[in-house]
């Protein structure tokens, strides 16, 4: 065994695909030694440079498939996930300190995106009735949308869950408050470099009984707690998107639900523009992208998984530029 690090890299289906790493610090004494770590079938060993800051995230590009790595349990070097690797230490891992031509594409930086939100961002299939739930694949939901504009220097991380609302009670669906789940959410995927935040639709129901400014007030308070948490790289506060939703359309099957939702929904944009001014942070206005789907009137198709996926990216750019 040589170098100051081994890596061990393979790949995992179904679902994206992501790659393990078994990190360990190479100490004088075992330099010698002749037994190596359980790489298994699939794996591609690769020495790193010693320098290797905590919380490190490599990905790793096999032909045209992109693999993130998650660590595992080191001797006595801790690498945790998701930090951005110096140029100086990727130009030296570049140069010649890796053990295969593969491994030779490999060391990026990686950002988390943190998209927290309702069924919309679960991706539910428009309803026609009763029915259960079902949800749109992967890649047709808008962060995998966004995951797939944004490309392999992003990890795109879903949290998405229907019914929920930005601060409200809901007695018949509990668990649903977004204000009770963000932080834990934040420190589950830490760090976490930007949080986009498109929450609303479900205070728009009858039941909930607020207005659009208090909607837009109880989304002003999750940009506070996402700043507040401390979850960005090295305990900095992350980068907030918040996202607007969309008017809901006509609702065949949910007028009792949201009755009065659909005119206090055309209020929204007015009162986050201004909820987005006094905090300070970026918005993006889904309503001018998207309309919710005619079939329910308020989960969107799947063009508009589509388009706000794209719109989003966008925005996450302009605010990267702008960072």
């Amino acid at each position: 065994m040589s170098g100051s690090a081994q890596l061990g890299l393979h790949e995992r289906r179904p679902g994206p695909p992501r790659v393990d790493v078994a990190l360990s610090r190479v100490r004088d004494q075992d330099r010698d030694r002749k037994d190596t770590p359980p790489w298994g079938p699939g794996f591609v060993r690769v020495t790193a440079v010693p320098t290797l800051p905590p919380r490190t995230m490599i990905i790793a590009l096999r032909g045209d498939r992109t693999c993130r790595i998650r660590t595992l349990a080191p001797l006595r070097f801790q690498a945790q996930a998701a930090i951005r690797i110096s140029r100086r230490v990727r130009g030296r891992v570049r140069d010649g300190r890796t053990r295969c031509q593969s491994a030779r594409r490999i060391v990026r930086s990686v950002k988390t995106v943190l998209c927290y939100g309702d069924s919309n961002t679960w991706g539910c299939i428009p309803l026609t009735g009763p029915e259960p739930s079902r949800r749109f694949a992967p890649n047709e939901r808008w962060p995998g949308v966004l995951r797939e504009h944004l490309g392999a220097e992003y990890w795109v991380v879903e949290e998405g869950l229907n019914g929920r609302t930005t601060v409200w009670e809901d007695g018949l669906q509990p668990h649903r408050n977004g204000r009770e789940l963000l932080l834990p959410a934040l420190l589950s995927h830490r760090p976490v470099d930007i949080a986009i935040l498109m929450l609303g639709t479900n205070d728009l129901k009858r039941r909930i009984g607020v207005s659009a400014a208090e909607i837009a007030e109880g989304a002003g308070m999750l940009v506070e707690i996402a700043r507040g948490s401390c979850c960005g790289l090295d305990g900095a506060e992350p980068e907030v998107l918040l996202v607007c939703p969309p008017p809901l359309g006509r609702l065949p099957q949910f007028a009792h639900a949201f009755e009065g939702g659909a005119e206090k929904s055309r209020e929204l944009a007015a009162a986050f523009t201004e909820v987005a001014r006094e905090r300070g942070c970026a918005l993006l206005h889904a309503g001018t992208h998207i309309s919710t789907s005619d079939v329910d009137g308020v989960h969107l198709d799947r063009d508009a998984h589509a388009a706000l996926g794209a719109a989003v990216a966008e925005a996450v750019r302009n605010l990267e530029g702008n960072g």
